[in-house]
């Protein structure tokens, strides 16, 4: 049975609304887009309610994503999102806009079902082919940390932790803009490493290959490749935790305007980037973790092979 192809994926997140649209089943990415919506802005120190203008600025972004995913004759369309929706005591509201505002309705993730599906999408990926038997993945988003381990392509662990830079920043830093005070940071890594040693995931029982997915790890991988001078995506996948900790050692010291100058930094992650790295650092700590394989299939990839199960059974 010839499957239908390419789909598009549309994710939600608490940072970013994202296009992937991915040829199945070669699961090649024909085209990436990304919008910095942040739409859980403010909803750790406010109450857990999505704003007008971050629902209009969601909405804004999926009518513009949609319109770049037909030039590629996309036949599917899936439009998930995902910790600052469910959080959110007005989503029943905002997926009913959306839906009325793009044709489109969203799929509210479970915390569960998105590590799941990040776990299924790091399996697409042609770098770790060798590693499918087991594999432990690591997705840092804008709203939770997914920890997930595979073993022979089943979840036996998942593990969604409130941990993600758009949180942790809200929650615990005054003031992003300025240079952030070591105690702030300090806080964020404790947070994190309670959480992590109070959670189930047995982090003793994953394998040595650990996989990192997500924005602060391609920040990351961006400026050493860059300060290494090499091309993003012609440099090497793996990450080392000292890689992380000089460059977290680095930005902590700077302000929000220094940071945005470094080459390779991504300026709409750059306010949330101290946050992200010290929840990386304490995972690393946790589950004793020296070097991580970056990856860039995460959800949307999961998403794409889902349906392609979906397509093969109905054969």
């Amino acid at each position: 049975m010839k499957i239908p192809s390419p789909i598009a994926v549309i994710d939600l997140g608490s940072n970013t609304s994202k296009l992937s649209v991915i040829s199945v089943p070669s699961f090649n990415r024909l085209h990436h887009s990304v919008r910095y919506t942040r739409i859980g802005k403010g909803m750790v120190k406010g109450k857990q309610h999505l704003s007008d203008s971050a629902i209009e600025a969601c909405i804004q972004a999926i009518n513009e994503l949609i319109q770049e995913a037909e030039k590629y004759g996309v036949v599917h369309y899936e439009i998930v999102a995902t910790s600052a929706v469910r959080d959110a005591e007005n989503r029943t509201e905002f997926i009913e806009r959306v839906e009325a505002e793009t044709g489109l309705k969203p799929r509210i993730l479970t915390g569960d079902e998105e590590a799941t599906l990040i776990g299924k999408g790091a399996a697409t990926d042609p770098i770790l082919s060798d590693c499918v038997g087991a594999l432990t993945v690591f997705d840092l988003g804008g709203g939770s940390l997914e920890c997930i381990h595979f073993e022979n392509s089943v979840a036996r662990q998942v593990v969604s932790l409130p941990l993600g830079a758009v949180r942790m920043t809200e929650q615990y830093i005054a003031n992003p803009q300025a240079v952030i005070p070591l105690t702030e940071l300090d806080t964020i890594f404790e947070y994190a490493q309670n959480q992590l040693r109070g959670c189930e995931f047995d982090f003793s029982s994953t394998p040595s290959l650990h996989v990192g997915t997500g924005g602060a790890f391609v920040v990351t991988r961006a400026v050493s490749a860059l300060k290494n001078g090499k091309d993003l995506r012609r440099s090497s996948p793996v990450i080392a935790v000292k890689e992380i900790g000089n460059l977290f050692s680095t930005i902590s010291k700077m302000t929000l305007q220094e940071r945005c100058a470094i080459p390779g930094m991504s300026k709409e992650r750059a306010d949330i980037l101290p946050a992200a790295l010290a929840v990386l650092l304490a995972l690393a700590e946790i589950a004793r973790i020296e070097v991580f394989m970056h990856s860039y299939h995460n959800l949307p990839y999961g998403l794409a092979l889902e349906w392609k199960e979906a397509c093969e059974s109905e054969k």
